[in-house]
């Protein structure tokens, strides 16, 4: 017969679904430990940056009403990131660096699924999490996934599915390996001090892996616990388009359809440009309309579209 187990008061995570958690706590309890239940780690996988996943993130976050929500980027840009994500719409970035190191930029934009995510917390008083541990970037990956707006032809369900299996097929390094390694401890740590579930954003190329770590040990990753330099800075209009993955009007749209408060649907040749620009001989030409008369339309635009979305 083995000898009794003494667990010393340690506290022991506790996976099994509720109904069938009873059991395994008051074994725990019998053999002097500390039973920590939690209802699960539910993730979704995706896209960043993409304004369709910022819909499908508030949407879930909604319907499951975790009690945590856990984000895929730095743990030591958490400060710098809930400064930026309380600023919008204002879209700003947020830029850390270190001597030697290319900078690590985040654009806090409206539609963004981390931002979204970031948000509905921020509103619905729940607990934020950063599981990313920052570590040096070695290299990117070209990754290649569906456009994110079939979404709306193939269902989240099944689009989530597809983006899975295209994941396992993407190339990854040692680098990734310890950030997930990173993400796996940082949501298991996580569930061990709530009594909730958590839904946690994660990278796509990353989210099958990670969910198979948390089916064991993880140790505290060998990260980069403060960074020396983390700036929040605003972004210009005219600069949108050159750092944003999907184009400006529909972060603009999101929003509209996020507040719920549409303006009046504008007449539509407010939304005809009469600013014409050419170039001849090295300058730049223009000719037409006032950058305040541009300005306008650009709102009547995003209120136009959000109209017809």
């Amino acid at each position: 017969m083995s000898p009794p187990c003494d667990l010393g008061g340690r506290g022991v995570l506790v996976t099994r679904p509720e109904g069938q958690a009873h059991g395994l706590c008051r074994l725990i309890e019998a053999a002097g430990g500390r039973p920590v239940p939690f209802p699960g780690i539910r993730i979704l996988p995706v896209l960043h940056d993409r304004v369709d996943f910022g819909s499908l993130a508030a949407g879930l976050c909604s319907e499951l009403d975790p009690r945590v929500v856990a984000v895929e980027l730095p743990t030591t840009l958490a400060e710098a990131v809930g400064t930026a994500v309380a600023r919008l719409p204002q879209m700003s970035a947020v830029i850390a660096e270190e001597p030697g190191e290319d900078a690590v930029v985040w654009i806090a934009a409206a539609g963004d699924p981390m931002v979204e995510a970031l948000r509905w917390a921020a509103e619905n008083n729940r607990k934020t999490v950063f599981i990313d541990p920052d570590v040096r970037y070695r290299g990117r990956h070209l990754e290649s996934f569906p456009d994110p707006q079939v979404i709306h032809d193939l269902g989240p369900e099944t689009y989530v599915e597809i983006v899975g299996r295209m994941a396992a097929n993407q190339p990854s390094d040692d680098g990734d390996e310890l950030r997930e390694r990173g993400m796996a401890h940082h949501l298991q740590r996580a569930a061990s001090e709530t009594d909730g579930m958590i839904l946690a954003l994660v990278g796509a190329a990353h989210a099958a892996r990670v969910a198979e770590l948390l089916n064991g040990p993880t140790a505290p990753p060998l990260a980069r616990q403060r960074r020396t330099s983390v700036l929040v800075r605003n972004l210009h209009p005219d600069d949108l388009s050159g750092v944003l993955r999907d184009p400006p009007l529909a972060h603009a749209v999101h929003e509209h359809l996020r507040r719920g408060d549409l303006p009046p649907e504008p007449e539509f040749h407010r939304t005809a440009s009469r600013r014409i620009e050419l170039r001849r001989d090295g300058l730049r030409v223009i000719s037409g309309e006032p950058i305040v008369e541009e300005a306008e339309r650009a709102e009547a635009v995003a209120a136009w579209a959000a109209h017809q979305a």
